[in-house]
C-alpha cells in the first residue's frame, strides 16, 4: 500500500512539473498594439503623407488636364445607364408572355426588378460622382 502511495505522489510531481514546465515556456502576449496609435506627431506625419499621395493620384490622372473629358465620360456613362433602365422595360414582354405560369411570371419580374435596381443603383452613382 505505501509503494502505491509513492508512486502515485511520484505521478502527482512529474505532471504537476510537466504542466508548470509547459505553460511558462508559452509566449506572453505582446504589449503591442496593433492598429494606428495617434499622437500628435503621427497625425501631422500621416497628413502631410495622405496629401501628398492625392495630389499625386491627382497628377498621375491628369484631373486638371483631362476634367472635360472625364465630366464627358461621366454625362455619357449617366445616359448610357438611363437609356439601359428604358430597355430593360422590354422585358415586360417575357412577363405577358409567362402571364398564365405564376412561377414564370414571378421569376421575370424578379430578374427585371434586380436588372432595374443595379442600373439605377449604377446611374446614381455616377451622378454622384463629383471631379
Amino acid at each position: 500500500m505505501f509503494h502505491s502511495q509513492v508512486v502515485v505522489y511520484i505521478l502527482i510531481v512529474i505532471v504537476t512539473s510537466a504542466i508548470v514546465g509547459f505553460l511558462s515556456e508559452r509566449p506572453t502576449p505582446s504589449q503591442c498594439v496593433e492598429g494606428f496609435k495617434g499622437t500628435e506627431e503621427n497625425i501631422e506625419a500621416l497628413n502631410g503623407e495622405m496629401n501628398e499621395k492625392v495630389t499625386n493620384m491627382e497628377d498621375s490622372l491628369h484631373v486638371a488636364k483631362y476634367k472635360k473629358d472625364y465630366e464627358n465620360t461621366l454625362t455619357y456613362g449617366k445616359d448610357y445607364f438611363e437609356s439601359m433602365k428604358v430597355s430593360a422595360l422590354f422585358d415586360f414582354s417575357s412577363i405577358v408572355k409567362h402571364q398564365k405560369d405564376k412561377e414564370k411570371t414571378e421569376q421575370a419580374f424578379i430578374a427585371l426588378a434586380k436588372k432595374l435596381g443595379a442600373l439605377h443603383e449604377g446611374a446614381r452613382a455616377l451622378h454622384d460622382t463629383h471631379l
